[in-house]
């Protein structure tokens, strides 16, 4: 329940996530990964691993008991343990070791997120968070990570001798705002699920207390992840699906809709630029038991009572919406049926390739100043033209770009999705001025149905109805600035953080429409450009989408380094 007293409910966007983890739809897991230049000590992991447990992302999905009403969240506390492997991998195979971050993460009935570290042979360190699309989107992570930096290098548990985190939050508490809150210090989770270590990691055990208890009367068994499907998943989305509401705020002129920065940018922003398992067993050794504390048994007793009061009233609004809005779509005529995306299959052996390059901030804005543009019509102008390198042979490329509409810092998927059309022709300039007419629009339900229709009708139905919702040729996910606390993992400098989207599971022989999809955001001096190639025919190695950033941002001007 929130801090108003309600019972916080699962979006439309959250529920076409959430059906990918039971194999209908593109698998998607958010991931930020961030390097610094010397060794991490597993006690400054271990109090960012805490707060992140206790942080926005704790949190799980419960079915509601009355048909119509929206699945909800409950707070948890469960997650994979941290692990840390023992051994460096290199730098050049690091994101090899990324995309392994983010099997067997299930927000339903199993750990939703995971962190893990690894040591580099550079002499540095990389830590992973991944977490499901279902808890958080691209921005909603990001939040997740400042709030949990700054809890841990802050207080009586961190070195007062290492630089101190400045939360873009203002400190505020680690909650998702209104709609999860976060269990306070010394409380647990009424829920606590098994979890396991790979074999080839150390474990770093918590020191929380582990709680055992009965799950919930309307809570389905804690059930192990669903395995794989045996048939290849069909397609559902871009990896960044769209959320079919409406922005909260009335877009600018020239602008995506207003979005509350999470760091004070270190230049005035663009123009049209989107703003951008139980807790870890007791440590070998260890005599004493684990006890148990916090909430009390009459303090969950509450919480359901509300639930199934709520959900009666939700089935309610959720009925009335779509029967309403059916009835106002049949007088428009027979809507027709959503038509269903091309599915792409590929012999490849594996079906995405992926790269991270920086290039310095400095000559980003210098070319977007000379061409006219802004840093995010620039970003967009850049992946069509790697997409067209790569052999891509249509003359019209179609963009997918994701604006973000909170009006708070929060980690629910709080986004839509626009279209823009980006022909050889154009330079930045001018796909500044379509992406401008495109925030004004957005994408529509299914059929012209209302969009609520998705949370009422059997998930395989829904699925058929959203199947494809926001592919396009490529997606442009502008992260925006950075917190200035990503600049610092207590007391060792980040070299490097990158955002993006990962698909574990995804096969070959069943692809999404969307060729290659692109991540930006900005610390510092410094942009990232995380690449995710996903037509094994345009990049058919692992060096294809480093080389064709390096080609294009050089015969723009702009200098890439690769991770």
């Amino acid at each position: 329940m929130s801090e108003r007293g309600r019972v916080d409910r699962l979006g439309v966007v959250d529920e076409i996530f959430l059906r990918t983890h039971r194999g209908m739809g593109t698998p998607i897991v958010l991931q930020g990964v961030w390097r610094t230049d010397d060794p991490v000590e597993p006690e400054l992991l271990e109090r960012v691993y805490e707060a992140l447990r206790r942080g926005p992302l704790g949190r799980r999905v419960i079915r509601a008991r009355v048909p119509g009403a929206r699945r909800r969240w409950q707070p948890t506390v469960a997650a994979h343990p941290l692990t840390v492997a023992p051994t460096p991998v290199s730098a050049s195979t690091l994101l090899d070791w990324a995309n392994t971050q983010g099997a067997d993460l299930d927000p339903e009935y199993g750990p939703g997120w995971r962190l893990a570290a690894t040591p580099v042979d550079d002499g540095g360190t990389a830590v992973s968070l991944t977490c499901s699309h279902v808890l958080a989107d691209g921005r909603g992570l990001i939040y997740a990570i400042d709030a949990a930096i700054t809890e841990s290098t802050a207080g009586p548990a961190a070195d007062a001798s290492l630089p101190a985190a400045t939360s873009s939050a203002s400190r505020r508490p680690v909650t998702d705002g209104a709609s999860t809150p976060a269990f306070a210090p010394g409380t647990s989770d009424p829920i606590a699920m098994a979890s396991e270590s790979g074999p080839a990691a150390t474990t770093i055990a918590s020191t929380s207390p582990v709680t055992t208890t009965t799950p919930e009367p309307d809570a389905a068994p804690a059930t192990p992840n669903p395995a794989a499907p045996t048939t290849a998943p069909e397609p559902d989305g871009a990896p960044a699906t769209p959320s079919f509401a409406a922005p909260t705020t009335a877009p600018e002129p020239d602008e995506a809709p207003a979005t509350p920065s999470f760091a004070a940018p270190t230049t005035a922003p663009e123009p049209d630029e989107a703003p951008a398992t139980p807790s870890p067993a007791t440590p070998s050794g260890a005599s004493e038991p684990a006890t148990t504390t916090g909430a009390q048994p009459e303090d969950y007793r509450k919480l359901e009572v509300a639930a199934g009061q709520s959900d009666w009233a939700d089935a309610r609004r959720q009925w009335s919406i779509v029967l309403g809005g059916t009835i106002a779509a049949l007088r428009r005529g027979i809507p027709s049926a959503p038509a269903a995306p091309d599915v792409r299959t590929s012999t490849a052996l594996v079906a995405t390739n992926d790269a991270v390059v920086t290039v310095p901030a400095a000559e980003w804005d210098r070319v977007t100043a000379e061409s006219g543009g802004t840093a995010n019509s620039l970003f967009v102008h850049v992946v069509a033209k790697m997409l067209w390198y790569s052999g891509f042979p249509e003359p019209t490329i179609t963009a997918s770009v994701p604006v973000d509409t909170r009006d708070e810092p929060r980690v629910d998927n709080d986004l839509s999705v626009t279209e823009v059309a980006i022909t050889r022709a154009d330079t930045p300039a001018t796909v500044r001025a379509k992406c401008r007419a495109a925030y004004e629009r957005r994408m529509t339900g299914p059929g012209g149905l209302p969009e609520e229709i998705l949370q009422v009708v059997p998930d395989r139905l829904a699925y058929r109805l959203s199947r494809g919702a926001g592919e396009r040729d490529i997606l442009c996910s502008n992260l925006g600035v950075l917190p200035d606390s990503l600049r610092w993992l207590g007391q060792h400098r980040c070299r490097g953080v990158a955002a993006r989207a990962i698909h574990p599971g995804l096969r070959p022989e069943t692809l999404p429409r969307t060729r290659l999809s692109a991540y930006l955001s900005r610390l510092g001096d410094t942009y990232t450009l995380a690449l995710v190639a996903l037509d094994p025919a345009l990049f058919p190695s692992r060096s294809g989408p480093a080389a064709g950033a390096r080609a294009t941002l050089s015969g723009l001007g702009l200098t890439a380094t690769e991770w």
